[in-house]
């Protein structure tokens, strides 16, 4: 049982992996330097929510391994909007490429997006 759930998880890294760069819009980069990018393709809607893919290019790699995330987000385009985690993977390379380095499954409390912000800016372009 513990060798099927690795080899599912490895099998599941894999192919998220898989994404190119073609797939991702960058959306904005913060004065930081980091790359706010969406998956445009992939957004959808269930429900009365949007859902989207974002991925975070990071010009130095945060917390000592992670180069880039990719997280997927529940979004309520109503005013004012929310949104809330769903999934975050984080990678050791560039544009969530490599096997993923943090694996984390859990849907976070709903935040909004102040006026202005990067959050606000995303909203702009998935609602």
């Amino acid at each position: 049982m513990i060798k099927m759930k690795k080899l599912l998880t490895l099998l599941f890294s894999i192919l998220i992996s898989f994404n190119s760069y073609g797939e991702w819009s960058l959306v904005v980069t913060s004065t930081g330097g980091i790359e706010y990018h969406v998956d445009l393709d992939r957004i959808s809607k269930k429900n009365g929510y949007i859902y989207y893919w974002a991925l975070r290019n990071y010009p130095k790699p945060r917390f000592v391994t992670a180069a880039s995330t990719k997280v997927l987000y529940e979004v309520d385009c109503t005013t004012p909007s929310k949104e809330r985690r769903l999934a975050y993977y984080s990678y050791r390379s560039a544009m969530g490429n490599g096997p993923v380095n943090i694996e984390q499954i859990k849907t976070l409390d709903w935040e909004y997006a102040p006026p202005g912000s990067i959050r606000d800016i995303i909203f702009e372009e998935v609602c």
